[in-house]
């Protein structure tokens, strides 16, 4: 076979192998933003029951809107309002024994405008922290999912060494 021939033949085939590739790579990357497309249309709900899941949170259904699970040894609620889609709300609550219910309020106040997006309510005889939360329907809610969790965390950990209340 003549040298042109070969060359010819030799070009053609890298051709052929470099399109593949290019084909290749525009598919992969196709299947890529069809899997964040069908991600991001998940409701607010199954994108939280999918950190869980991740992260090997156990929880469980209380009813078909809140849910139960454990984060670092605390309990915590999810509720999931199907009227508001993009709202969401975790509670922590403590069943407390004080009786300096003044000392028990200048607390909360106090790491209520320590940590600016966490709500504490203080009763004579239970506390609850919570963080409520408008989150965009096309979010990726893993990163500030687990900060909030930490977060709240912290803030209950705070309040009962402040308190000197056993968790």
């Amino acid at each position: 076979m003549k040298p042109i021939i070969k060359n010819i033949l030799a070009g053609f085939a890298g051709s052929l192998v470099s399109i593949a590739l290019f084909i290749g790579v525009i598919w992969c990357i196709d299947k890529f933003q069809e899997h964040q497309e069908e991600k991001d249309k998940l409701p607010l709900n199954e994108k939280v029951l999918a950190y869980l899941d991740k992260h090997n949170i156990p929880y469980e259904e209380v009813d078909t809107f809140t849910y139960v699970f454990t984060y670092n040894d605390d309990k915590y609620f999810y509720l999931y309002d199907p009227e508001d889609p993009e709202y969401m709300l975790i509670i922590s609550s403590w069943s407390i024994n004080n009786d300096n219910y003044h000392s028990l309020l200048e607390a909360t106040n106090e790491l209520q405008w320590k940590k600016k997006f966490i709500k504490i309510r203080a009763d004579k005889d239970c506390i609850v922290f919570s963080i409520e939360q408008i989150v965009d329907a096309q979010a990726e809610i893993d990163e500030a999912l687990t900060r909030w969790l930490k977060v709240l965390n912290s803030t209950a950990l705070e309040f009962a060494i402040r308190m000197d209340i056993q968790r």
